[in-house]
């Protein structure tokens, strides 16, 4: 008896197409999933000079008081290992911070923060300053627009986490 007629004979051909199909049915899901996407509603902050780090409302205007530490700004990042690290910290100049903080008081108190989202990022550069891990200087943003970020086991290819 050949394997057509073995076939024929059993529901084997029926329960392999069947698997067939779901495998490909499988591979199709798992490709045309979407990305994930960052939670552009957190951030990370540091409360401790980018020796740790938490996440908090990205509708914060850096620096802030957290429990009794200035918070600033954090840009994590991740080494060849797998290790996550504060590479970056960043404040807002004082007047920068009252500016924004002025223009934006009625939007976070009527609870509609998403629009500071779409402003804030005209203040990226104007009224922001960074300070890279291990230096003790601020400086501002626009002066070094791609510092050279260094993990903390000396791994030098590093690459940004978002919250």
């Amino acid at each position: 008896m050949g394997v057509r007629e073995k076939l024929n004979q059993s529901n084997l051909g029926i329960v392999a197409g069947a698997v067939l199909i779901f495998i490909a049915v499988g591979i199709g899901a798992y490709y045309l999933k979407p990305a994930s996407r960052p939670n552009g509603a957190m951030d990370f902050y540091s409360d401790d000079d980018g020796q740790t780090y938490f996440e908090d409302s990205a509708v914060k205007f850096p620096p802030f008081d957290h429990n009794g530490n200035k918070a600033y700004e954090a840009r994590v990042f991740k080494n060849t290992k797998g290790d996550k690290f504060v590479g970056i910290l960043r404040r807002l100049t004082p007047d920068a911070k009252r500016k924004l903080e002025e223009e934006y008081a009625d939007d976070v108190a009527k609870g509609h923060p998403e629009y500071i989202f779409t402003q804030q990022s005209a203040f990226d550069v104007s009224g922001m300053e960074i300070k890279v891990r291990g230096s003790s200087k601020w400086i501002p943003q626009g002066q070094d627009l791609t510092p050279d970020i260094t993990a903390p086991d000396g791994d030098t290819v590093c690459v940004p986490v978002d919250p």
